[in-house]
């Protein structure tokens, strides 16, 4: 038995969702435990055919409780605590008599609300990091994070991140590399739209190249902003598409550019079915620290955005850090520029365009060249060996 936990909603986490279907998929008895705040979190759970237990106070009927932001605001700094008796009721029940029970957890802030006690599982507690300097929750009831580092089987999302965080922590073995890959994408174009709002939107494209950007665009992205301003300006007759939360600065664009267009947030894995109309992607990464993290996990980035592109065989326009140039350009499946001005905007889509087949299909090899199956079996077998 594998059982799952997850602090936050499983909804914003398609890595997670990726990996339980993994798991599903290799005969694995898989329980999750954790965070579902939505229909959607519930219908995926569901779907995927996983036993699962939520966190009552995160239902989504307890969503539309007039009392809930009362209790939210009264338990905040004891939400952790109430969560960790919670889990571990769980845990226990479902450990009786199964020595070879694995714990699997993601982002550190899951493995502080584990607490020391996750520590009794040794390498059978397999611990995925999804970002790098992640030490969300170190602090709560004395949790021992460097024991979680010698003790895990840990994984992370990135071959340079890998050996950082080894380096970093000094850890005897190199923690695996799962890249956040979609374990179930579609890998066809043009794929009907089953949101509404995204459907109307999408709808407008038709006939015309769209460039996509798949994320919020706050004001500390400057060079991000300038590169969708070069889009716009060196593309008239093309769609600079935004998918993702809307702010004040994407209010601006759609304001000053006629050719931007703004696609509400569609929740994972249905925004897969928006990207599947783009031409070309747009994956922007910048670097220093931010929420916390090093300032190294923007420069080795391990984006499933440059996955869920590929799988479609859209080629990418990126900004020129490792995490991207030794991936994407490396693998001839778009071009990643140095500096961001109109002129060098519009010589990365000159290159792209008239060798557009060749990009598209580098871009899919790029894609099939990671099996996550074999990788997650290589993971099973370490922490149960």
């Amino acid at each position: 038995m594998i059982i799952f936990v997850q602090e936050r909603p499983i909804e914003i986490l398609p890595p997670v969702i990726s990996l339980l279907r993994i798991l599903k998929d290799l005969g694995e008895e898989v329980v999750y435990l954790g965070m579902v705040r939505t229909q959607v979190g519930l219908g995926i759970l569901e779907e995927l055919g996983v036993q699962y237990e939520i966190y009552p106070y995160e239902l989504v009927s307890f969503r539309t409780n007039p009392f809930r932001r009362c209790w939210q605001k009264a338990t905040q700094w004891i939400r952790p605590y109430l969560f960790r008796s919670w889990i571990w009721k769980r845990i226990t029940r479902l450990s009786i008599g199964g020595d070879d029970v694995v714990l699997w957890s993601s982002e550190m802030r899951t493995a502080a609300v584990l607490g020391n006690r996750a520590l009794k599982f040794g390498k059978r507690h397999i611990h995925s990091l999804y970002e790098l300097g992640d030490e969300a929750g170190k602090d709560y009831w004395g949790f021992a994070i460097d024991r979680l580092y010698d003790t895990a089987t840990l994984i992370e999302c990135e071959y340079n991140r890998a050996h950082i965080l080894k380096a970093e922590k000094g850890i005897d073995k190199l923690p695996f590399v799962l890249p956040n890959k979609p374990y179930a994408h579609p890998r066809r174009r043009a794929i009907p739209v089953s949101d509404k709002k995204a459907a109307s939107v999408v709808e407008l494209w038709k006939g015309k190249k769209v460039f996509l950007y798949q994320g919020g665009i706050q004001s500390d992205r400057g060079q991000l902003l300038r590169l969708i301003e070069a889009l716009c300006e060196s593309q008239p007759n093309a769609i600079v598409a935004i998918m993702g939360r809307r702010s004040r600065i994407v209010d601006e664009l759609m304001k000053k550019y006629t050719n931007i267009s703004y696609v509400p947030f569609v929740p994972p894995p249905h925004h897969l079915e928006v990207t599947s109309h783009a031409d070309i992607g747009i994956a922007y990464y910048q670097g220093g620290a931010i929420w916390g993290l090093s300032p190294l996990n923007p420069v080795y980035c391990a984006p499933n955005k440059i996955y869920e592109y590929s799988g479609f065989g859209i080629p990418l326009i990126c900004n020129d850090i490792p995490g991207l140039k030794y991936t994407i350009e490396q693998c001839h499946a778009g071009v990643c520029l140095d500096a961001i001005t109109k002129e060098t905007v519009s010589l990365a889509v000159q290159k792209i365009l008239p060798s557009y087949q060749e990009y598209s299909d580098n871009a899919q090899k790029f894609f099939d060249a990671v099996d996550l199956t074999t990788e997650v079996k290589k993971i099973l077998t370490y922490a149960r060996s």
